[in-house]
């Protein structure tokens, strides 16, 4: 193979391993929420992972929280007034809304699992920044709880009898 050729289609990025960062991030997308939630307050040290479970958990619940309203404006709308020409419109776009977040949802999806295969971590909009603030915060939130543990651990005990 010269140097000009491209990689085959099985090189394109090395064998994912149990212990592979990018399998782990990769987790995160496979199953929702709890390895993304084990993973963003028990890993320290991966960056990587981090992110990437930071924005697993972002990406999972916005989901959830826009097709269960969309959802329930549908039923609210279904059930507001008696059937006419203007509201069987309105629930039928209310439909394809719903339909069209499962879709790009299911889009998003396989290209976030695309980029732990790969190793990166691409910027999005909205899921990206959030994501973010999400790592950061619980990043201190679990330094600040492991200081006070150790702190209160190593403090002389007052209650000891002597």
């Amino acid at each position: 193979m010269s140097e000009h050729e491209p990689p085959a289609a099985e090189q394109s990025f090395a064998r994912l391993t149990r212990r592979d960062p990018r399998t782990r991030a990769a987790l995160c997308y496979v199953i929702p929420l709890a390895p993304a939630l084990y993973l963003l307050w028990h890993e320290r040290r991966d960056v990587f992972i981090r992110l990437h479970a930071a924005q697993s958990v972002v990406f999972f619940c916005g989901l959830a929280l826009a097709q269960t309203l969309l959802f329930a404006a549908l039923v609210a709308l279904g059930n507001w007034a008696p059937a006419g020409g203007w509201l069987i419109a309105l629930g039928l776009l209310f439909w394809a809304l719903f339909l069209a977040l499962g879709l790009g949802g299911f889009a998003l999806w396989l290209r976030l699992l695309n980029d732990c295969a790969h190793g990166r971590v691409r910027r999005r909009p909205l899921l990206t920044p959030l994501a973010a603030r999400l790592h950061v915060a619980t990043l201190h939130f679990a330094r600040s709880a492991s200081a006070a543990y150790h702190q209160r651990r190593n403090s002389p005990r007052s209650d000891t009898l002597m």
